[in-house]
């Protein structure tokens, strides 16, 4: 008796609800979450459980170590790494002072680092919508029944590199934004 010995019904819609890949640009970490992917993708055939909706409630990529891994590639952000007197990296878990950085870096070098970002963040990007898509159709889900949400290691945070503040305002109800991002 009990439920998870009872035969599933043709008729029942699934959703399988999946979070936090943390992907980066690594091979072998992209080969990992494809490989894992694909076990369930054969559990789930081998179960007959037929899925009709995939849900992604975010942290697709791994944002956390974009800022250290720019700084050190950049000779821009040499001066921003969080260093002792003999110049070795300090054991801290950030390596690039980002505060340090958004006060005191020329606009040049805040440029220079957002195009590096958004560079690597797509790069990122690619790569994990080749392993979704990869496992979309093992599961044979129709690409309109994937919801995809965002989460924090999913958005591009780049410096603000402009001395106009953005401004907001609010008239008849509505809201509207005005940012200087050239």
């Amino acid at each position: 008796g009990g439920f998870m010995n009872s035969p599933i019904s043709n008729a029942s819609n699934f959703i399988l609800h999946m979070s936090d890949f943390h992907l980066t640009d690594n091979k072998n970490d992209i080969e990992r979450a494809s490989a894992a992917l694909d076990a369930l993708a054969d559990k789930l055939r081998s179960e007959h459980i037929k899925v009709d909706y995939l849900l992604h409630t975010g942290d697709i990529i791994n944002s956390g170590d974009l800022y250290d891994q720019i700084a050190s590639e950049l000779e821009c952000c040499k001066n921003f790494l969080n260093t002792n007197e003999s110049g070795t990296c300090q054991n801290t878990s950030k390596k690039f002072d980002a505060s340090r950085f958004e006060k005191e870096a020329s606009i040049e070098e805040k440029e220079e680092f957002n195009k590096k970002l958004r560079e690597l963040t797509t790069k990122r990007f690619e790569k994990a919508v080749g392993v979704i898509k990869h496992f979309v159709s093992r599961l044979n889900i129709s690409l309109g029944n994937v919801v995809i949400c965002c989460g924090n290691h999913d958005t591009l945070r780049p410096f603000f590199v402009s001395d106009v503040p953005a401004r907001c305002e609010q008239s008849n109800g509505e809201i509207h934004y005005e940012c200087n991002r050239e």
